[in-house]
């Protein structure tokens, strides 16, 4: 956590025994030699961040005089002692606040530093009773800052020393200073300047002063302080971001996921050129393509997904803002924070940490992630379509015929209990105005538990769909033509064709199907979640990657299937009669048939001379679907209609079973510049394809990858921005990933500290810090050498309590 101190952020505290205090940012190094205090006090031109808790010429060779310091962070809080100072440090700021009229302080961090019983220089006689001892505590809640001053026992005389300027006040080393006041011409008398423990502070209290150092206002801080106030202030993701849903691993997986659609942008002009400008600044925004998922979650989140051009996944943004606020909100928490951590400062880990990036199959982009949804696994997909053809879950292809209202899909929780049904009402294929003695489907609805229905059938006039959400008619249009409640949406893609989405993965499209004779027939498409596998039945089968179990009876009776072989004809009609919908349980209330009905047999239909069988069967590419339909309705069109449902499905199936590889780690490098690094590049492929592996230009200067090991090489020339993206293939699909590189410019002996980083660059460059000592004396003052501490990491030391 860094320390703001007068509107800007600072991550080093530098102090010595003469009182003084001296902030730095990473990149300086600098122990400037400051041992006596400026005559006219702090003027704003300093060029230094400053506190002087009691600035005059200490030395710590004389007497008994001892510097003590000790840091308390937030997480420590189990020591009994920590807990006293974190709350007696917050009792005394929130005093102070109230008396402004601002809220109650809770500290995050503290330091306490302690000078005691220290001596003044002395150029000849020595007065060992002359000691001081004073203490300050520098606390912050990341957000306000504060300095707690305490003097007790301050007993310096004037010595043999020329210049007595002590002096206790603050500066940024700009225009913000101050300057306790005391009267010039009492040094050592009571309330004198160095009898500060006999004076009033600003807390009522005798020797004891608060300082708030908090400074600007947000419009004035710098954006390292914006970026760690947006950070404290933000939840953990996993607070708000649960239900959000995964990007889709591909441009082709986004195109065909009926969650994710194009992105979209505010109504309001200025809103608009401000949000694209904002989003263009991330990862891929600039030139990827986006997408944005339909549905948010509970709490209004959501995800985009910017795409290469060419299909890689680029990176997936959970912004938290995403619908029901307005785009201001979302421009102030989910876009500028970017800018502020990401582009402005070297704070960018801040912002990962908080608004979490999807690369695809859960992976993050610095670690895995369990707030990102991992990639479903090749989810279920079954269709209906034609007259009347189906293909279940694992993909067994069968035919049945019968009229009435059907269970096409049934969806159950862990515990048993229905959470999703879908059901189809079958009559008589009309074409020409003439029954076609075989069954299709007329009307869907499906019903989910704490959602409601939804129904779909053939418009009265024209060929178009309607839609209708708990018996209510929706409009129809490209686009999403309903927001339901939490986790459900329905959205259109044409005029006949609509889908029902659900949160979590669970979608229906159903489409009317074109062809002479105006046909009255839907088809539909179900996806189906991981979550459900196992947990499946009705006409779409029982999903368990074995065809073998498909057709389980409503009856919880199996019907074996071979394993080469479907069921006959009329067996496969029995397992589809015991999923006819009793009438109590029916969402479409249809009437049931009357009187008997003898449907046309696959055989029946069959018997045709085998020169019109190749002919059909060369016009429909070989599927025996199509030529039924042909066959059964005398039309060209919807036995092609059979086809192109045909070709859908094993379309989807390819699109979505074929995960691409991904990098796995590292996803950060650490490097020297001039000393060559080599790391292994490990990826996952959940198809288990062989992986190959390359660089993509433009590429680093000394840099290469084995192809099939995946060994990368590389001796960064210098601290110049590079771009360093791996690109990782499967013969099918490839995925690419540009890794964090931290490079540290140290040519000097120093160390490298890999966890300061100075400067960051959206190339994926990160500029650590090297510490190497350096003494600069700022003043040409015969004052004695200070003795420096320099706190930039957590640290045990024994001090002296003045509480």
């Amino acid at each position: 956590m860094g320390f703001p101190f007068i509107g800007k952020l600072y991550d080093r505290v530098y102090f010595s025994d003469n009182g003084l205090i001296q902030f730095q940012s990473i990149s300086q190094n600098e122990q400037f030699l400051l041992p006596v205090p400026f005559p006219t006090g702090f003027r704003g031109n300093e060029g230094l961040a400053m506190l002087a808790v009691f600035w005059d010429d200490a030395d710590l060779t004389l007497g008994e005089g001892k510097l003590f310091y000790q840091e308390y962070h937030k997480l420590n809080m189990s020591d009994r002692y920590s807990q006293i100072v974190f709350s007696r440090t917050a009792d005394d700021v929130t005093r102070f606040e109230e008396r402004n009229d601002k809220p109650a302080f809770t500290p995050a961090w503290i330091l306490k530093i302690t000078w005691d019983h220290v001596m003044a220089v002395s150029y000849q006689k020595i007065n060992y009773s002359e000691a001081n001892t004073f203490q300050c505590i520098l606390t912050t809640d990341g957000e306000r800052s504060f300095a707690l001053l305490r003097f007790g026992e301050m007993y310096w005389g004037p010595g043999q020393r020329i210049h007595h300027d002590t002096l206790t006040g603050y500066t940024d080393g700009g225009a913000h200073f101050f300057n306790e006041t005391t009267d010039p011409t009492n040094l050592f008398g009571p309330g004198g300047r160095y009898r500060p423990q006999e004076v009033k502070g600003n807390t009522g209290q005798l020797g004891q002063l608060v300082y708030d150092l908090t400074g600007p206002t947000e419009r004035e801080q710098d954006p390292k302080m914006r970026c760690q106030v947006w950070a404290l202030k933000e939840p953990e993701p996993k607070e708000w971001a649960k239900g959000v849903s995964s990007c889709p691993c591909t441009r082709a997986q986004a195109l065909e996921d009926l969650a994710f659609g194009p992105e979209t942008l505010p109504p309001n002009q200025q809103d608009r050129v401000r949000v694209t400008e904002l989003r263009g600044l991330r990862w891929g925004g600039s030139g990827g393509h986006v997408f944005q998922s339909i549905l948010s979650n509970r709490h209004g989140s959501g995800k985009r997904c910017v795409y290469d051009p060419q299909g890689p996944l680029l990176a997936g943004y959970s912004e938290r803002y995403f619908s029901g606020a307005t785009a201001q909100k979302h421009i102030d928490e989910d876009l500028l924070p970017f800018q502020w951590c990401c582009i402005q400062s070297p704070l960018c880990h801040l912002y990962l940490a908080k608004r979490p990036l999807d690369r695809c199959q859960g992976y993050g982009w610095v670690s895995p992630d369990c707030c990102i949804t991992a990639a479903k696994a090749t989810q279920g997909i079954g269709m209906v379509y034609g007259s009347l053809h189906f293909i279940t879950f694992d993909g067994t292809e069968y035919s049945f015929k019968a009229l009435g209202e059907f269970v096409i899909v049934r969806l159950s929780s862990y515990t048993g209990s229905n959470i999703f049904t879908l059901q189809g009402e079958m009559c008589e294929l009309k074409t020409d105005r003439q029954a076609r003695r075989v069954p299709t489907v007329v009307r869907m609805a499906a019903f989910h538990q704490g959602i409601g229905k939804v129904e779909w059938r053939c418009a009265e006039s024209g060929e178009g769909l309607e839609v209708l959400v708990d018996n209510v008619k929706v409009p129809v249009f490209v686009g999403v033509v309903h927001m339901g409640k939490e986790g459900f949406a329905v959205r259109c893609t044409s005029a006949s064709s609509c889908a029902a989405v659900y949160a979590g993965g669970l979608h229906v499209v159903v489409w009317r199907v074109g062809g002479g004779g105006g046909a009255q027939q839907l088809a539909a498409l179900v996806e189906v979640p991981q979550t459900f596998y196992n947990r499946t039945v009705g006409l779409l089968g029982f999903w368990s990657s074995n065809r073998t179990d498909d057709f389980l009876q409503s009856d919880g009776k199996l019907m074996i299937s071979p394993k080469s072989n479907l069921p006959p004809e009329e067996s496969l009609r029995q397992f589809g009669l015991s999923w006819a919908v009793p009438v109590p349980e029916s969402l479409l209330f249809s009437i049931p048939p009357t009187g008997r009905f003898t449907l046309a047999s696959t055989e029946e239909l069959m018997s045709v001379s085998p020169a019109v069988q190749d002919r059909l069967r060369r016009t429909c590419q070989g599927s025996l679907q199509c030529v039924h339909d042909i066959l059964a309705s005398n039309d060209t069109g919807l036995g092609l209609q059979s086809l192109e449902s045909q070709e859908l499905y094993h379309k989807l199936a390819t699109v979505f079973g074929n995960m691409p590889p991904i990098v796995t780690e590292p996803t950060v490098i650490r490097c020297k510049v001039k000393s060559t690094v080599r790391v292994q590049i490990s990826t996952q492929d959940s198809n288990l394809d062989p992986i190959s592996f390359s660089l993509l230009f433009p590429r680093p200067p000394q840099a290469s990858v084995g192809k099939s090991d995946g060994i990368l090489t590389w001796t960064p020339l210098n601290i110049q921005p590079v771009y360093l993206t791996i690109r990782v293939d499967d013969q099918l699909l490839s995925s690419q990933f540009t890794p964090i590189l931290q490079v540290c410019n140290c040519l000097n002996g120093g160390t490298c500290q890999y966890n300061s980083i100075v400067d960051n660059h959206l190339q994926g460059r990160f500029l650590v810090n090297k510490h190497a000592d350096r003494q600069t004396d700022r003043q040409n003052s015969k004052g004695s050498i200070s003795t420096w501490a320099w706190v930039f990491s957590p640290r045990a030391q024994y001090e002296l309590v003045l509480f």
